[in-house]
């Protein structure tokens, strides 16, 4: 990415229709930039990465992501980081949108407890 403010979506399973249901709330007529790569299985189903990403997140950061959403969108930036493709003099915000009780739902009890 180079030059302005790009913004990547990451797309969680929760809709088919995401990328046209962005253009329509955002109100644009380009095509937004959505990652499709790193939406697991499904809806509130994470991957071996997106649990990586929890791990790595929480480990380095003291960031604490769920593994609905968040989860899956630090997985995402996670690897277009290792993959170089993000500009490495720019600035990225990672925006955390909150998921934290799905930590305690008990579909990954088994995944988070001690």
């Amino acid at each position: 990415m180079a030059g302005g403010l790009d913004v990547v979506g990451v797309d969680a399973g929760a809709r088919p229709d995401l990328v046209d249901a962005i253009g329509r709330l955002a109100n644009v007529d380009t095509v937004p930039v959505v990652d499709h790569d790193h939406g697991g299985a499904g809806y509130a189903v994470p991957d071996d990465a997106t649990f990586a990403a929890l791990t790595l997140a929480a480990r380095t950061e003291g960031l604490v992501l769920d593994p609905v959403y968040t989860g899956k969108a630090m997985a995402a930036l996670v690897t277009w980081a290792r993959e170089g493709r993000l500009d490495s003099s720019a600035c990225v915000c990672f925006w955390h949108t909150g998921g934290q009780p799905a930590l305690f739902a008990s579909r990954y009890q088994e995944r988070f407890s001690c």
